[in-house]
């Protein structure tokens, strides 16, 4: 069932990037992407709280 579900959001995956990219989303994706990833402890760190 895992991979069943896994191999549909690698499926889908291709789909929503030339999705995100065509409504000129590509750069806030990239942005979001790394700061959930890469720069995760840096985002934290600075995130403020309002």
């Amino acid at each position: 069932m895992a991979f069943m579900i896994l191999g549909i959001g690698f499926a889908l995956l291709p789909l929503l990037l030339r999705l995100a990219l065509k409504l000129r989303l590509g750069l806030p994706l990239l942005y979001s992407l790394l700061m959930l990833t890469i720069f995760h402890r840096w985002y934290q760190a600075h995130a403020g709280k309002h």
